[in-house]
């Protein structure tokens, strides 16, 4: 036998190890005593599945599988002197998932009988007895460790598997046996601030179980706790100790204090709420009745009369609101802009041919100041002044005094909404300046030579600037 240094790689992770191999070739191609022994060695030091390949790099650098132990001897021959370089190709071995630790009240450990380990080796041993393997969660003292490593060498223990609320019961009972039992004065104060404590807690769970809301299981606490110092002081005074009930009160006095200061702050953050809850209303409140009022203007916007039917036969007197149907149309609105007579005359001149043509029984213009005064048959110029404030007073009274006579026949021409909403209190029809130019321009374009309303003012009529 020969020993035969071999460097094994696998990934990026290289090994060192020592093999022995027979100084000659084996006759049998078939056995693997050797090359097996060498898998497993690998395997264990690869943390590798079995079986796994082994190959090499011969001297044409071909990648060769060995398969016998005939195989790995002609392998060895590569070496000459040096270290034997293999490649290994494996899968890994999965590693067992760890089972999480439950508490000690939900799976109660179970200890089997002690085991004895021979021929252990320990420094700090000496004795010629077998050693025994104790219970791993006691430590040297022989009390119970829980799961945070904490002792519970205490009697309480033993209701950890119990809710809280049961604990907190036979806890109670406990403590309150221990003071029948006759305890000195001492022990005495001691226990009963313990059972002050505990009841308290087994009160604020019943506080924290039958709560309505937040605010309301916030200020019983509170109460419970102050209600605690309370009964605390009073134990401490009757025992004589002002040094605690001194202490005790200072702490009450900070708890009051912090608890004033929530409460304080609470109501400045509810009294911001609620302003900024009414400033919510006020506007939703505002744009409802912006709301309300773009729909009623709406509604005063549309007309009595619809002119694309054509004329109404039963309209004979006609009358325009003059100061708003002069920034109507465009040549009229620029005439007025440079020449107000000038606009007027124009507005005029439309006004007198369309009734004329239309055969209306008057046709009235009112201005609320005008020098082009008109006293007519059929036609009608006019200012509201002096006797009236504006033509909307002109207009509304026009309308009044036509009510129960010819108003039925009469129809008013204006784009003011208030004018437009008194009109029609008094019953007046009323329809938009738009409209009356749309169907004005084509009662007097009989022949069609002009494109626009602006063209037809601007060719027919001569009005001096």
């Amino acid at each position: 036998m020969q020993s035969v240094k071999v460097k094994a790689a696998y990934q990026s992770t290289i090994r060192a190890l020592t093999i022995e191999i027979p100084t000659q070739m084996p006759n049998n191609f078939t056995t693997t005593q050797h090359l097996e022994q060498l898998q497993q060695n690998l395997a264990m030091l690869f943390g590798l599945q079995t079986p796994i390949s082994i190959t090499y790099k011969d001297e044409d650098n071909d990648i060769v599988l060995i398969g016998s132990d005939q195989e790995l001897f002609v392998a060895t021959q590569f070496s000459s002197g040096t270290a034997l370089h293999l490649l290994v190709n494996g899968a890994k071995q999965q590693e067992q998932p760890v089972q999480p630790m439950l508490p000690i009240h939900q799976a109660p450990l179970k200890f089997e009988q002690p085991t004895v380990v021979e021929n252990l080796e320990v420094a700090s041993y000496s004795g010629t007895a077998p050693l025994l393997l104790e219970n791993p969660l006691r430590d040297f003292h022989g009390q119970h460790r829980g799961r945070h490593g904490h002792h519970h060498g205490c009697k309480g223990h033993k209701f950890a598997h119990l809710p809280k609320k049961e604990r907190l019961e036979a806890r109670i009972l406990r403590i309150q046996e221990k003071l029948n039992s006759g305890v000195d004065e001492h022990k005495q104060i001691k226990l009963q601030n313990k059972l002050v404590r505990v009841r308290s807690k087994l009160e604020g769970v019943d506080i924290k179980e039958n709560a309505i809301d937040k605010r309301e299981m916030h200020k019983k606490l509170f109460d419970l706790k102050v209600s605690n110092m309370q009964q605390k002081i009073e134990i401490f005074a009757n025992a004589g100790n002002e040094q605690k009930v001194e202490k005790i009160q200072k702490r009450m006095e900070k708890v009051i204090e912090r608890r004033e200061s929530r409460v304080a702050k609470f109501q400045k953050r509810m009294e911001k709420k609620q302003h900024r809850e009414e400033c919510k209303s006020q506007k939703r409140d505002y744009r409802q009745y912006l709301k309300q009022e773009k729909q009623q203007d709406k509604q005063l916007t549309f007309s009595d009369v619809d002119l694309e039917q054509g004329w109404p036969s039963d309209i004979h007197f006609l009358c325009l609101d003059g100061n708003n149907m002069l920034f109507v149309q465009k040549c009229i609105r620029e005439l007025t802009l440079k020449n107000k007579q000038a606009g007027e005359a124009l507005l005029n001149e439309v006004s007198r041919e369309f009734g004329s043509m239309q055969r209306l029984a008057l046709t009235r213009v009112v201005y609320d100041s005008t020098n082009n005064v008109e006293r007519g048959d059929t036609f009608n110029v006019s200012s509201a002044r002096p006797q009236y404030a504006t033509a909307d007073d002109a207009l509304v009274d026009v309308a009044k005094q036509a009510a129960g006579v010819n108003l039925d026949h009469a129809l008013f021409v204006t784009s003011d909404v208030e004018l437009t909403h008194r009109l029609r209190q008094t019953g007046a029809k009323v329809i938009k300046p738009g409209q009356f130019f749309n169907y004005a321009f084509a009662l007097l374009n009989v022949q069609n030579q002009y494109a626009t309303m602006d063209e037809l003012c601007e060719k027919r009529y001569y009005i001096a600037q």
